[in-house]
């Protein structure tokens, strides 16, 4: 059965995304914008030198991957260097860009939900939640010593981020925010992640896209996948705010992974596109700078 599902996501993945190829350039890494995670990506210099220095060499063609390098890559090409600046991190799990921006001498506060919280969601069952500072070195990509230096780990509800955190170089998620309950609420916290940027600060963040529909999706539930009209609605927010998103690129690509919708067990990789629910998805990444 499992089989005649591949076979059948496969055909209607490669049916969907070969509808007519919106009259742009796919997306590019490095020279980030907006984007989509897609295949092509994967091969670039660029990516693969975040893919070693994120320690994944062996999971190169995994969009988890792929958000872990964008982060870095985007605040690399807006910022230049995070050598001396302030980051906040929200959601953070065991993502391996806590150490990372330390490794790269950046002071960093990374957050995420209450350990009751993250046992009762599931998170703790599937290792995917930090129970201690520790966890978030857990790779050592920065050296112990430096690591409790730069890093202070806090607990923090993205439906009501803390107002003392505030003024930062920096800001970060990465596929945090379609897990806050809905999709408004998901655009809610964007905006509100940028209150805690400093004028000139950059903000980057991950999440579930919606490559199936740009009307109907999932909303209302601990997954939301987020659609084209989401995103074009949270750059006018934004504007509102005195931010500046990068310009969209939504090209889906035209690699072969990129037409392969994978579906449950997941294969460890490739895993560009998967089937959830009943949608095909991938990664999105934006960029958003406070005037």
């Amino acid at each position: 059965m499992l089989k005649a599902v591949r076979r059948y996501w496969a055909h209607r993945a490669e049916r969907l995304l070969d509808l007519p190829t919106p009259d742009i350039e796919e997306p590019t890494f490095p020279k980030l914008v907006s984007q989509l995670c897609t295949a092509a990506q994967m091969s670039e210099t660029a990516y693969l030198d975040w893919a070693d220095f994120l320690r994944c060499p062996n999971e190169t063609q995994h969009r988890k991957v792929w958000e872990y390098a964008y982060i870095m890559q985007a605040f690399k090409e807006t910022m230049g260097s995070v050598e001396g600046k302030r980051g906040l991190g929200f959601g953070v799990g065991q993502d391996r860009l806590a150490e990372s921006f330390a490794a790269l001498g950046a002071t960093v506060v990374a957050t995420d939900q209450a350990p009751q919280k993250a046992e009762k969601s599931g998170w703790v069952k599937t290792g995917q939640y930090a129970s201690n500072i520790e966890a978030l070195n857990r790779m050592k990509i920065c050296e112990p010593a430096l690591f409790r230096q730069r890093v202070e780990f806090r607990v923090v509800d993205m439906n009501s981020v803390s107002a003392d955190l505030r003024d930062f170089d920096f800001v970060w998620s990465a596929c945090a925010l379609e897990h806050l309950g809905s999709i408004e609420r998901g655009l809610k916290f964007v905006e509100e992640s940028m209150k805690r940027v400093r004028p000139g600060g950059v903000a980057v963040h991950t999440t579930e896209y919606n490559l199936t529909s740009n009307h109907k999706t999932v909303n209302n539930d601990s997954t939301v996948l987020f659609r084209r009209r989401d995103l074009e609605e949270l750059r006018g927010r934004v504007g509102r705010l005195g931010c500046s998103m990068a310009p969209l690129n939504l090209h889906p690509g035209t690699h072969a992974l990129d037409r392969i919708v994978d579906v449950p067990p997941y294969k460890p990789c490739p895993h560009v596109r998967l089937l959830m629910r009943r949608y095909a998805i991938t990664s999105v990444g934006f960029i958003i700078r406070r005037l």
